[in-house]
């Protein structure tokens, strides 16, 4: 009989985490303070470049319909990838991530902070290859296109 109540337990349990997390997403944007869509709209044109050397590329980011389009990674097939925002309490800054993928050319993850007219990003491009993974890291800055 014991055993049979400690099932109902979890399974009501269960059940029950199982409603909060369709009712609110994942138990992740429960607690991070997620704004979906904050930065739809922007773009941001500037320079970017490989972590610790100087810009070597013209880049623009832009944000529609929740994803972030890198117009610099066109060439190689980079789709459009989903982002999340977080607004942080310091003021007008916004986190955010995201990642985009190629075909042919791995993916690439961004995580970046948008205050005032600002962007700062790093990125990491991984692409896997017959002598294995090679991994760039990348800096972006730039400011709202107007």
């Amino acid at each position: 009989m014991k055993r049979i109540d400690r099932v109902t337990r979890w399974t009501l349990f269960s059940l029950f985490l199982a409603l909060i997390v369709t009712s609110y997403g994942s138990p992740a944007s429960l607690f991070a303070g997620e704004t979906s869509g904050a930065l739809d709209g922007r773009s941001y044109t500037g320079k970017t470049g490989e972590v610790g050397k100087e810009a070597t590329e013209d880049e623009e980011i832009v944000f529609k319909d929740g994803k972030l389009h890198s117009v610099g990674c066109e060439p190689w097939g980079f789709n459009d990838g989903d982002y999340k925002a977080m607004r942080s309490g310091e003021g007008d800054k916004i986190h955010f991530e995201a990642e985009t993928e190629s075909p042919k050319h791995g993916k690439i993850v961004w995580k970046g902070t948008v205050e005032g007219d600002s962007i700062d990003v790093l990125y990491t491009w991984t692409k896997k290859g017959w002598l294995g993974t090679k991994t760039k890291e990348k800096w972006f800055k730039g400011t709202l296109k107007k």
